[in-house]
């Protein structure tokens, strides 16, 4: 259960964001095409610039302390130090390939293909397909495995099933930032922060230029949907919020300012008081 969360003051208002589906803006630039699209298209110097998939590009910045432990001699190091086991690797391989035998031509893993929205009623609330849409959220998920285990979609051994799911997100991204793609209304958010995170621990761990753009839109568009009132996020902007919410809200914060991303000290103060007024003693909680 979530626990909803009371106006505290009057911050500075945050500009509600335009949610309705536009055409991406002019600087919009599909980024990770494969080789096949790529062969079917002329060059383009912005295209020449990105990184095909499975390339390791030189000189990029070093990948973030928070995510070191997930390449090179490291990986393995860490493994070992937390009670890894040889088996444990195998099994987290066996579960990647898995999931990149799962994901579909375009790039998504499906959440309908895989039982979404199935489930109808949940403790006497009707869930109405709750879910059933919700490929970007999942494909987010799916990223960050591969992701955690260090495969980026410039280096590791899933490095094209990395750029497809990227190259799906990016090419999606509405003209507001949103990275929620079809979600319905109260999948929609969580979907949006799911694919954020992944976007910004790509960007964070190869620094990656041209992921930059779009992950800078997608964190406006987070900024956007916080509520002014009470610092928390929920399913619309200005709402009130509540904790499952923010959770993830707060994940994109994290891990944007990881990729690099500044001006987030005001949205990250706001989330802290959040905090603050949810205790055992003022908690309302909310299904």
């Amino acid at each position: 259960e979530d626990a909803a969360v009371e106006p505290a003051g009057e911050p500075e208002a945050v500009p509600p964001a335009d949610i309705a589906a536009a055409e991406p803006p002019d600087d919009f630039v599909p980024l990770l095409a494969d080789a096949e699209a790529e062969q079917q298209q002329e060059s383009s110097p912005a295209a020449d610039a990105l990184p095909k998939s499975g390339a390791t590009q030189p000189g990029r910045r070093t990948v973030p302390d928070l995510y070191a432990d997930r390449v090179g001699e490291r990986r393995a190091a860490a493994a070992a130090a937390r009670g890894g086991s040889l088996e444990t690797e195998r099994a987290v391989q066996s579960a990647l390939s898995w999931l990149a035998g799962a994901q579909a031509a375009d790039g998504r893993w499906s959440a309908a293909a895989h039982g979404a929205g199935v489930e109808r009623s949940v403790q006497g609330h009707h869930r109405h397909g709750a879910g059933a849409k919700s490929d970007h959220g999942v494909t987010g998920l799916a990223l960050l495995a591969f992701l955690g285990a260090g495969h980026t979609h410039m280096d590791g051994g899933h490095a094209a099933a990395v750029s497809r799911g990227l190259r799906l997100l990016v090419e999606r991204q509405r003209a507001d930032g949103s990275l929620a793609g079809d979600a319905e209304f109260f999948a929609s958010l969580y979907c949006h922060g799911m694919a954020t995170i992944a976007l910004a621990e790509a960007c964070a761990m190869t620094g990656d230029d041209a992921l930059r753009p779009p992950l800078d839109r997608a964190v406006r568009y987070t900024l956007a949907m916080q509520s002014p009132a009470t610092g928390g996020w929920r399913y619309a902007a200005g709402d009130r919020g509540d904790t499952s919410q923010l959770g993830w809200q707060v994940m994109v914060l994290a891990s944007a300012s990881q990729a690099g991303v500044g001006g987030l000290e005001q949205a990250e103060s706001r989330a802290r008081a959040v905090l603050r007024t949810v205790d055992r003693k003022s908690t309302r909680l909310n299904s």
